[in-house]
């Protein structure tokens, strides 16, 4: 490890360390988004998602907060932002990966059943905005990254597919299938 990985990686730990200090909210078991005055305010999924994903919930609070997440009782994540409550939740895949797959099920099979051939900007598709909303929209397709990662379990460990890992999804998800290409291969995997 050089010496600058080692720098950063102190400063990271150290910022984490803060980070939950400052916004952890021991009444609402939950981080808050605002500290204004010394007073905590706004709960939502999204504060608690990046919490998760950047590293600055210990271990001991990661099942509160991911159990916050999936009882719905905090604002709302935007469709934008779900890829960082979806990467949350499945740390602990055992408890929400079902929750995952049925909740791109419902919102993205939505789309479908109104007629969508490509993905909406939000799930009110061109309603939104006061009629302005985008029917082809990249963050929305979430759904397809999900999928490989999670669903057919691919994970690259090692630069270029040089090595990999094979670990599909549990529950949630049935007759899953996928094609990668890779520098070396094709991958075909199914269940």
């Amino acid at each position: 490890e050089s010496s600058s990985a080692k720098y950063y990686g102190e400063i990271a730990q150290r910022l984490n360390q803060c980070m939950d200090k400052a916004f952890w909210s021991e009444e609402e078991a939950a981080y808050s988004s605002f500290l204004t005055n010394g007073s905590l305010h706004h709960l939502c999924e999204l504060t608690q998602s990046l919490f998760a994903c950047c590293g600055a919930c210990p271990p001991d609070k990661l099942p509160v907060i991911l159990k916050a997440i999936s009882d719905k009782r905090l604002l709302p994540i935007t469709l934008s932002c779900s890829i960082f409550k979806y990467e949350a939740l499945l740390q602990l895949p055992d408890l929400y990966e079902q929750q995952v797959f049925e909740e791109i099920a419902e919102v993205w099979g939505n789309m479908l059943f109104k007629g969508a051939t490509t993905f909406w900007e939000t799930d009110k598709g061109a309603q939104d905005f006061e009629r302005a909303g985008s029917l082809c929209h990249g963050w929305s397709a979430i759904p397809s990254y999900i999928y490989f990662r999670y669903g057919l379990g691919i994970r690259v460990t090692s630069p270029g597919f040089a090595s990999y890992g094979i670990a599909p999804a549990k529950k949630g998800i049935r007759n899953c299938r996928g094609v990668i290409k890779t520098p070396g291969d094709t991958l075909t995997i199914g269940f």
